[in-house]
């Protein structure tokens, strides 16, 4: 392939990869915030935040992630509106840089275009929900896949250029020791320590930091499940995709053709006839037995929580990605191999719209960025939001308070709907507060709002915000889980011509909820 082909064929690729993405894709807007996930706010951001350089050794569930911590460091030297971007392009980063990673390996291995430009797009079409798109606490599972090429790849040489990378891929996540029994049999079976000690030494060392940190946490101890049921249950959850039915028939189907060719890689290797794409095959088909189990190992307290099309749809990435692509390397026979793409397909295209996307709905991040140049402390929700305080979140703290002056709402020009109100004490099962938003900041772009109260119970609580028609809708809604006791409500969203505020307090059982203050903050008043 000339350098002029192989750029072209990398541009195609690229293309490809965004069409893929697209039909991935719940939302097309990016930057709204929507696609900050879990992670990326609680420990990413706001240790950034906190720490500073220092949160790059800051070890989250027993390891380091460096490619996070960096992209994290990074994103706040600017405005907060550009975060969500910033994140969402380094996530799109890992994926094209693994993507690009298999493309070249495969080309090397088999040498056909049309296998390289199908494998990538397999492995982001493969049935897993939406969890682990678009969100750069995701990202580290793509980027293990190129880990794990990019280790036994005789060719890939270390040097003084792809350093930072390997360093990179194996300090971020637990990859570089659930890699270390396929580094060791590739040396056995390539026979190139001298070659390439360098690589091999560097991501042992990586290793070794990794499980420094591990051996520090309580990331190895917990529960077992004993149900020898429930482990059966979840492995068959895996060979099967997550299907059922004829689908599920299909998936099996696939396992036992790749099955078929293990058993006649190890025949061969009685015989000493393995070839170079046999033992790369093996390499992967190991990699995935290994990550797979660590991932139901990571579960063992409920194996049947693991499910492809779930939350727990990342421990699923990396061995079902190996499976692809070691198909190519497998199996030599075209007509085979393009039958068990077939299954392959089918099966991807049967899923695809079985929890393809979790609903990111938008939580209104824009105006809660400019909420936070309004006061000294505010919690920006992310998703996904859980009955749980506070919840996902981004937590700020700064010195900018002043940008807008509160307005305090008078309390007695407030209505109250649904409730019994007796010495400012609301007593419902369904408190509702409803006051008009004060006309001079009928023309700001956003609008914030601060709300004091102590309530009796835990939950839910829901402000709607209406035009001068008073059409109240869940679009044009904002809901947040907060605690008992004396709490400031924290909400922020678009003013599209909004006049009248509505708080919806709704728990189970009845409680009293007393308001102590409203303060709303508007763009330049």
């Amino acid at each position: 392939m000339t350098l002029l082909q192989n750029n072209k064929n990398y541009l195609i690729l690229f293309i490809l990869i965004l069409v893929v993405l697209f039909i991935r894709i719940g939302d097309i807007n990016f930057i709204d915030g929507r696609y900050l996930w879990a992670e990326d706010g609680d420990v990413y951001i706001n240790q950034s935040f906190s720490s500073g350089w220092k949160s790059i050794i800051e070890p989250h569930v027993g390891y380091i992630h460096l490619y996070p911590r960096l992209v994290s460091l990074f994103a706040i030297q600017f405005d907060l509106s550009f975060l969500p971007t910033i994140f969402f392009l380094a996530w799109l980063g890992a994926v094209l840089f693994s993507s690009f990673v298999i493309f070249k390996w495969i080309y090397n291995n088999t040498g056909s275009s049309s296998v390289v430009m199908i494998i990538p797009l397999l492995v982001l079409l493969q049935p897993l929900s939406g969890e682990t798109f678009f969100n750069i606490t995701n990202a580290q599972w793509y980027l293990a896949i190129a880990l794990i090429i990019l280790l036994i790849d005789k060719d890939y040489k270390l040097t003084l250029s792809n350093l930072p990378i390997l360093i990179l891929l194996g300090l971020t996540g637990p990859f570089s020791i659930l890699v270390l029994p396929v580094l060791f049999l590739n040396i056995v079976l390539k026979r190139d320590i001298k070659e390439n000690y360098l690589k091999y030494s560097l991501i042992l060392v990586a290793a070794l930091v990794q499980i420094y940190f591990m051996t520090q946490s309580d990331r190895i101890g917990g529960t077992i499940d004993t149900n020898i049921n429930h482990w059966i249950k979840s492995f068959y959850v895996f060979v099967t995709f997550g299907t059922k039915g004829v689908i599920s028939l299909i998936s099996l189907a696939l396992w036992s053709i790749v099955f078929v060719y293990i058993v006649k890689i190890f025949y061969n290797a009685c015989q000493k006839k393995l070839t170079a794409n046999q033992i790369n095959g093996l390499l992967l088909f190991i990699g995935l037995i290994i990550i797979y189990f660590a991932g139901l190992w990571s579960s063992k307290q409920a194996p049947l929580l693991l499910h492809p099309l779930d939350l727990t749809s990342r421990y699923f990435i990396i061995p079902y990605a190996l499976l692809t692509i070691s198909l190519p390397l497998l199996i030599k026979n075209k007509k085979i191999l393009a039958f068990v793409f077939s299954l392959v397909l089918v099966i991807e295209i049967a899923q695809i719209n079985k929890g393809q996307y979790f609903d990111k709905p938008d939580l209104n991040y824009s105006s809660f960025a400019w909420f936070s140049t309004c006061v000294s402390n505010l919690t920006i929700p992310i998703n996904p939001q859980w009955g749980s305080y506070p919840g996902w979140h981004i937590s700020l703290k700064n010195n900018n308070e002043g940008y807008a002056k509160a307005i305090n709402i008078n309390l007695d020009n407030i209505q109250y709907l649904n409730a019994a109100y007796r010495n400012k004490i609301l007593s419902s099962t369904n408190n509702q507060v409803i006051f008009d938003l004060p006309q001079n900041c009928y023309t700001s772009n956003h609008i914030g709002i601060e709300i004091d109260l102590t309530r009796a119970k835990q939950g839910w609580s829901r402000i709607f915000y209406a035009d001068s028609k008073n059409s109240f809708s869940v679009k044009n809604s904002l809901g947040r889980y907060y605690p008992e006791g004396n709490i400031t409500m924290q909400f922020a969203f678009k003013n599209n011509n909004v006049k009248t505020i509505r708080l919806v307090d709704a728990t189970e059982q009845k409680e009293e909820l007393k308001i102590h203050n409203i303060r709303v903050y508007c763009e330049g008043k």
